[in-house]
Formats: structure tokens, sequence, C-alpha cells
């Protein structure tokens, strides 16, 4: 609803429920995805006046899939407010790896398939590599996996903790 529906307006309602909601997590609570659709051409102003409503004390990932969003103004607005980019592997799409805040989101959309394919390990291993880099200086990486149409994705994050933790 906030993202797709309402794209960001006139939010303060439903956005009050959701955060109210998630709380209940208390501590268990990971980083809250804002998905932005694809063919939402790119909205700075918007996007400024909602992350200006999000509680600081959250860790809040946007994942833009239209690609008018990845501009350096955009870039710009979440490392100010120390929100992450949402870095997405997707057939298709085009992904930069913008680092913008302590914590880094990485959602794989599908190998080859769109949440379908699987990665497994000659895939993921770039991926573990990078994962390591960044934890190295200090970042907070999370991982999930959206592909889930022929059940991929639990034995694909399986494979990318195994090689995450492996001695290189």
């Amino acid at each position: 609803q906030i993202t797709h529906r309402l794209r960001l307006s006139d939010v303060d309602e439903p956005l009050d429920r959701f955060l109210t909601r998630a709380g209940s997590l208390g501590d268990r609570l990971g980083p809250i995805l804002w998905q932005l659709p694809p063919r939402w051409s790119a909205d700075a102003a918007r996007l400024e006046a909602f992350a200006a409503k999000l509680p600081r004390d959250l860790v809040h990932a946007f994942e833009f899939r239209d690609p008018s969003w990845l501009t350096t103004e955009i870039r710009r607005n979440l490392e100010e407010r120390g929100l992450t980019f949402c870095i997405f592997d997707m057939p298709g799409l085009a992904c930069p790896k913008w680092v913008t805040a302590d914590v880094i989101y990485l959602r794989f959309h599908g190998h080859g398939q769109r949440y379908a394919g699987r990665y497994g390990r000659e895939a993921l291993e770039p991926w573990a590599d990078q994962i390591r880099r960044w934890e190295k200086h200090g970042h907070l990486v999370y991982a999930y996996f959206n592909n889930t149409a022929r059940g991929h994705a639990v034995e694909d994050a399986r494979e990318l903790h195994r090689l995450c933790r492996a001695v290189s």
C-alpha cells in the first residue's frame, strides 16, 4: 500500500500503523524494505519527504525497480539520511552496488530466470567474496532470496552462508 498504491504520498496513517506493528518484533526486527514499483519514474522530492518521516533508529532499505531512480541525486539523498540502497540481482535489470549506509541489503530475485532460477555455488561465490570485503570494512550485510517460484531460496541462502563463512 505505502509504496505501490500510495507511492510514498499521504502515508502518515498507514506508515504509523505499519511501524507500530513492525515494532512489536522488538530486537528481532531487521531492515525494513521499501520496494518502489517498476514503471514509477523517480521523484526525488517525494522520496525525501517520505524519508523524513522514517524513524532513524530503524534500518530502512530502498529497492528501486525503475532505472530513473539510479541517479547521483537519489544516491546522495540516501547517504545523507543514512538509508540503505538495496542492491538486487534480477535478470534483465542492472543494479549498481551502491553502499549508502553501514547496513547493506541484498536481494536475489533468481539467476537466469526471475523468481525461479537457482543460483548455486558458481553464481554465489563472487557475491560471497564481495560480502566478506564489505564485512571487513565494518558493514553489516543482509541477504534475501526471492527465487521462491521453484523452491530454490532456502538452499541458495544456505549456500551463500556457507560460502561467506569459508576461509578464502
